[in-house]
């Protein structure tokens, strides 16, 4: 009987060890884990549609929604990066080269739709149209294209005084990225994604990021 309750205790013994063994691996392991403070160091990227944005700024100009059916406005978007430094300081900046070939595809896309448009409304063709304004095609079409910068606004200020590139001081705090004393994002964060769900701030910008939430950074 003695030898059965001893075989007993050593098999508790055993037990009572290996749970306190596995306890300190947990807590090791939790110890371990990166904080937002330190997994949020480094470069993101984050990239911006704005096809209905611009769809409906160009459609609302005078008199052009009536003609939206000849108009495919589409895939217009532009990068965005943020880099968050080990010394507190954020920089966030908006890629030029894609912004301005955003401009340049909407500027496409509306020309096209303003030939077809016409061509439909009139019953001639462009080479006939430029023909009759004593105009070759690529004259007429350059014309058209003023047209559309001066009178529906998209020439290179369409995005009108945006700054493209920023740099302030960052606090990581009760799940807010806190940017110099004015602007407030609420965010998740993941090893490789960031992902912006609610910003807080005053803009003097008539383009808001807060029209493109969530904002999805991937890190670079």
């Amino acid at each position: 009987m003695k030898r059965k309750i001893s075989i007993l205790m050593s098999i508790v013994m055993v037990f009572t060890m290996c749970a306190m063994f596995t306890g300190c691996g947990k807590d090791s392991e939790g110890s371990g884990k990166k904080s937002d403070k330190e997994l949020i160091i480094g470069d993101w990227e984050c990239e911006i549609d704005i096809t209905d944005m611009m769809k409906d700024a160009f459609l609302s100009a005078d008199g052009m929604d009536e003609y939206a059916e000849y108009f495919d406005i589409k895939n217009l978007s532009f990068s965005m990066s943020m880099n968050f430094d080990e010394d507190g300081t954020c920089t966030m900046e908006l890629d030029k080269a894609s912004m301005e070939k955003c401009i340049a595809d909407l500027m496409d896309q509306a020309l096209d739709g303003m030939v077809v448009m016409m061509e439909d409304m009139m019953g001639m063709s462009l080479a006939d149209m430029a023909a009759q304004s004593n105009m070759s095609e690529e004259d007429f079409k350059a014309q058209l294209k003023t047209t559309l910068e001066q009178e529906a606004g998209l020439g290179n200020d369409l995005f009108g005084e945006l700054e493209l590139e920023g740099e302030t001081e960052y606090e990581i705090k009760d799940g807010k990225i806190y940017l110099g004393e004015e602007e407030t994002m609420t965010y998740e964060l993941s090893k490789n994604k960031l992902t912006i769900t609610e910003i807080d701030a005053e803009s003097g910008s008539d383009f808001d990021l807060s029209d493109f939430l969530p904002l999805e950074f991937t890190r670079k």
